[in-house]
């Protein structure tokens, strides 16, 4: 697949999923990338079932149940590329298909996402925080998709348009090993 081909391919499966800017609404859309992004995140997760889902053995319809069974209650939109992306042995695509998805809300709602992974949920307070700083310094909205991640320990990851602030207690625990390990008199 020449890669004109292959980037139309992928926009075509992020827009079938995004749908129509009348009848998909904003935090809808942001429902959809962070769906697609815990199934990516799945199947890249667990070799055993990535083999399975690529397994040209088993019909579409097994590979197919095969990941839906990760997630209950998919999104229609987010199942019908899936069978496609079974169907025609392309699901190497969906970390570029989840990319391209992230890029027109973006684009559709003029806003930038801000992957935020922290151990526990995010208060209001620090969701509205983090909100008002970047939507000053970007001049556009901000919507924050939150994801969990208990091997952070504590702290918080930020990610956005390809940046990453990395403030957790796994990157800092991470930062002090290396200074000991450089260091013959331990980092004093």
């Amino acid at each position: 697949m020449t890669i004109d081909r292959r980037n139309a391919t992928i926009d075509v499966y992020a827009n079938a999923i995004l749908g129509d800017a009348a009848t998909t609404s904003l935090d809808q859309a942001i429902e959809y990338s962070r769906l697609l992004l815990l199934l990516e995140e799945a199947l890249g997760s667990s070799p055993d079932l990535r083999t399975r889902l690529n397994d040209v053995g088993l019909s579409t319809a097994e590979r197919q149940g095969a990941a839906t069974s990760l997630f209950t209650n998919l999104p229609a939109a987010i199942n019908a590329v899936l069978g496609l992306l079974f169907e025609r042995d392309e699901l190497p695509l969906l970390t570029e298909i989840a990319d391209r998805l992230s890029s027109l809300i973006e684009e559709r709602y003029d806003v930038a996402i801000i992957d935020v992974t922290t151990v526990v949920p995010l208060d209001d307070g620090i969701r509205q925080t983090i909100k008002q700083k970047y939507a000053a310094q970007l001049g556009c909205g901000i919507e924050i998709r939150e994801h969990l991640d208990p091997n952070i320990m504590g702290g918080i990851i930020m990610q956005m348009r390809g940046r990453r602030i990395d403030a957790s207690l796994s990157a800092q625990l991470s930062s002090a090993r290396a200074v000991m390990t450089r260091d013959p008199f331990g980092g004093v």
